[in-house]
């Protein structure tokens, strides 16, 4: 079973890698990298010499073979995938949540159509008032126009209310649909990013 590094072989480690990226050509790079991940979950020794081995009981070293750049590499595309599949997820629960509004704007649009209608055409009424020359003209209009456009005051309140009332359920719905969204797109990626750490492990500790 291999044992974890202290912070003094971690370092020696570093500091062996950097040494030999210096006297390194850009293919073996990629190896180095990865042997220093290794090293510092305690799976490869670094000898005195300075020579590479894999952690084990009799310490003898086999040297980093391409199975370990296998390993990391499938983990590396299984985390992006996993990336890849939150990002994807996440902007899907975005657009789910303007859809849903976008479909209960549509539903109120009769309703802001009438209201709407209603208050311009009362307006319209009151302008005309305005324009008459006549004191007289002019209050006995308002005075028309103000009781007759009390039933369209009320009906413009009423529809208004109820139309509220609609919309911030809906809303609020439609906000904790998208929180659940958010919240089971997490979940696929955490688990999918723990699955690809267990296959890691267990991958560089041969199983």
């Amino acid at each position: 079973m291999a044992h974890q590094m202290s912070p003094l072989k971690l370092f020696l480690s570093l500091l062996l890698v950097w040494f030999t990226v210096r006297r390194s050509t850009e293919s073996d790079l990629w190896s180095i990298v990865l042997a220093t991940m290794a090293a510092s979950a305690g799976l490869i020794k670094v000898g005195a010499a300075g020579g590479r081995h894999y952690g084990g009981g009799d310490g003898v070293g086999v040297g980093v073979t391409t199975n370990v750049n296998d390993c990391f590499e499938t983990y590396l595309q299984q985390s992006r995938n996993a990336s890849n599949t939150y990002a994807t997820a996440y902007r899907d629960c975005h657009v789910f949540d303007v859809d849903k509004r976008l479909l209960y704007a549509e539903e109120q649009q009769p309703t802001r159509e009438g209201v709407t209608k209603a208050v311009d055409e009362m307006c319209t009424a009151f302008r005309d008032c305005a324009e008459r020359e006549s004191d007289l003209a002019f209050f006995q209009c308002n005075r028309n126009n103000s009781y007759k456009n009390i039933y369209t005051l009320m009906n413009v309140y009423l529809n208004s209310s109820a139309a509220i009332v609609e919309l911030e359920k809906k809303y609020q719905e439609a906000e904790k649909e998208m929180l659940l969204c958010f919240i089971a797109a997490d979940k696929q990626y955490l688990n999918s990013t723990a699955k690809a750490y267990v296959q890691l492990s267990r991958c560089l500790k041969g199983g």
